[in-house]
Order: C-alpha cells, then structure tokens, then sequence
C-alpha cells in the first residue's frame, strides 16, 4: 500500500508552531490564576494580622491603662521581683540568734571574767561594736592582762558547719538530727569526749533513701509519693530519739574504729575522706593522717580582723571594780547564713553549741560600769589602773 502526502511541510511546521503556542499560552494563564491567588491568600493574611494587631494593641493600651491606675503597683513590682529572686534570698538569710552564741564563745573560761553591757551589730559590714568590763577576779582587780589575752584569743575562735551522711553518702534532713540532749547541751561521749548527733531514720521522711508511699489510683495505675521533710513534725523527732530505728552518727570521726591500715576495711582513708558509714561531712575540717597519727586543720576562722579597742578605763561595776572598755569585732558573715546547718563555734577551749536552749544569756550581760573619777581613792589604789 502507498500512502501519498498530499499536505505541504511548511503547512506541517504552521500547525506544529499553533500547537507549541496553545502550549505555552494555556501555561501562562495557568502561572498567571496561580500567581493571583498567592497574592490573594497573602493579602487576606494581611488583612487578618493587621485585625489582630489592632486588637492586641488595643488591648495593650487598655491593660497598660489599668497597671498605671493601680495603686500598689510599686509594692507589686518589689513582691515580683523578690519571688524571682527568693533563691538569692533564701541563700542570704542570717540567723540572728547565733550573735548570742559568737559572744558567748567569746568569754573566757579560764578564771576571768568578760560581761558585756551594751552590744550594736551591723549585718552590713559583718562588725559588732560592744561596751563590756573585765574582772580578773584576783588582785590586782583592774587587771590589763585580761583585756590583752581577750584580744589575743581572737584568732584562735573557728567555726564548723557541714551535713550529716548516711552510709551510702546521702544527705539527712537537718529536723531529722538530733544534736543536744534535754536540757540543750551539745552531744558529747563522757569519754572520748568526741561529739555525736542522732539520726531519727524512724520517722517517716528522715531515711533519704526512703521511696515513700506507693499510691494507686482509680485506673489502678502506682506512683510514688514521696514524704515531705517540711512536713516532719518537731515531736515525732523528739519522740524518736530512743526509738529502735534511731542512730548515732559521730560528728568527730572514730579514728580507731573507721581506719585499720593497708590492706584492711576502712571507713576513712589517709586524706580524711569517710564512706560506707553514716557521718558528719564538715566543710571546713580536713583530717589527715600524718606520721602514723591523725591530725586536723581548721579553715574557717570566726574573727576575721584583730579586734580594735576603741577604749579602756577604769571603773566600779555591780560587784566591784573592773576594767571598763570598748571594741570593735569583725566576725565571718558565713557562720551567720542559715543556710550553713548544724554549725558549732570553736573555742580554744572546745566547742561551743548554738542552740538558744544551751545559751545562759544572764551571765554574759550585766549593767554597764562606772568609770572611775579622779578622785576616786578605791580605783587610784588599784595596781596597772590607768587609762589606754
């Protein structure tokens, strides 16, 4: 069969270039309805953004309206900026009864006598600015000597604050120990003397590996609720304390007991480090076995600067004659912070508690001193009398 191409090519490239430009028109009006309707969907975005920002804004204007009438907004404004700073707060806070207990630390116990008459503390600059008298008790009664070895003492007063450890080295809640007796006298055994606290693990919320109470709920589903330490009651503690689940912890380690040499179980290691063995974790003692025997370093000092007395005289007290001055202490800020649990004053002579039970106030205040005149006989007979 013959077929016979009766159609010109120039006719065949006509059609072909007609259908090319249907093509390309049909995909330009595509592009084109597209194009419009991006530009439509964008405008009616706009239109809907510009109507919520007008709304917004005026509500803005309206609410701005109604802060700037309120009349407890500054009062507001501190509130606020107190709760987002209330870590820094909590961090801060000072225990002012512990200004007690840093002058009794302060008296001596050696024979003489330090009262105190008038006391200013400035939580500020960490000083206290006092008014006291000293008695030697002995001839010559206006003795200088006593003011000098109270003004010397001063830099061998330390503090000590830390956490109580159980054995797995977990903290214990600070209501949960127990560290004074009945009367408010610090734990100590009659014959090491080494100090020691009571752990009422008994109570429920004082174990810190305690997982608390399992509680079901109506789908049947258990989750643990863990007990609240801010919910321990003070007389469940006090209760327990001759409780079966109550233990000793020993704030002074048992050297002899804890460390047994090379080789062997130990509690403690040559550098002071305790663990396996419920204990008191101090932050500013460092025990250290040196030679063969245990020693201990103290770093937190509680006086910070020697004391300045300002002035001293002579001068007739309650019971007598005495040496009347003033001074000026600078104390370490940190043993104030009640953030530092289960803190002790150190004095020459031992530890000091800081309990308020255990403080006999009375016996560090007394009416404050006359100061002797010229032409006072009783005083001008005194030996060292004299003013400084």
């Amino acid at each position: 069969m013959f077929e016979i191409n009766l159609v010109p090519d120039l006719k065949v490239a006509v059609l072909k270039t007609q259908r090319i430009r249907n093509i390309v028109f049909i995909a330009c009006v595509l592009a084109m309805i597209s194009m419009i309707t991006v530009v439509l969907v964008l405008l009616s975005i706009k239109v809907v953004q510009d109507v919520n920002i007008g709304e917004q804004t005026d509500r803005l204007k309206m609410m701005s309206s109604k802060i700037t009438t309120y009349d407890d907004l500054n009062e507001f404004l501190t509130m606020q900026n107190q709760l987002n700073n209330i870590d820094k707060i909590a961090e801060s806070r000072v225990d002012y009864s512990r200004i007690f207990n840093l002058l009794n630390v302060l008296a001596p116990t050696n024979g003489d006598e330090i009262t105190f008459s008038d006391v200013n503390v400035n939580l500020v600059d960490s000083t206290i600015r006092f008014s006291a008298q000293a008695d030697a008790k002995v001839v010559p009664l206006i003795d200088y000597r006593v003011l000098e070895a109270f003004k010397k003492s001063m830099e061998y007063m330390k503090f000590d604050y830390g956490e109580y450890k159980n054995e797995n080295n977990m903290t214990i809640p600070s209501v949960c120990i127990i560290e004074t007796d009945e009367s408010g006298n610090i734990l100590r055994d009659e014959e090491t003397n080494d100090l020691y606290a009571i752990w009422t693990k008994g109570v429920s919320g004082c174990d810190p590996e305690d997982e608390g109470e399992t509680v079901v709920d109506e789908d049947g589903n258990e989750t643990v609720r863990k007990t609240e330490v801010v919910n321990i009651r003070e007389e469940d503690v006090i209760e327990a304390r001759n409780d079966s689940e109550s233990i000793v912890i020993w704030r002074t380690p048992r050297f002899k007991d804890w460390f047994h040499g090379e080789g062997e179980e130990n509690y403690i290691n040559g550098g002071g480090e305790i663990d396996g063995i419920e204990h008191f974790e101090s932050k500013c003692i460092n025990y250290e076995l040196v030679g063969g025997r245990w020693s201990s370093s103290n770093s937190c000092n509680l006086i910070v600067k020697e004391l300045e007395i300002s002035s001293s005289s002579n001068g007739k007290g309650p019971e007598g004659l005495v040496l009347k001055f003033e001074a000026i202490l600078s104390y370490n800020p940190e043993a104030m912070l009640l953030k530092n649990k289960h803190m002790s004053f150190i004095a020459p002579t031992g530890y000091v508690n800081v309990t308020d039970s255990n403080m006999q106030i009375q016996k560090l205040f007394e009416e404050e001193a006359e100061k002797c005149g010229s032409e006072d006989v009783d005083c001008a007979d005194v030996e060292d009398g004299g003013e400084q």
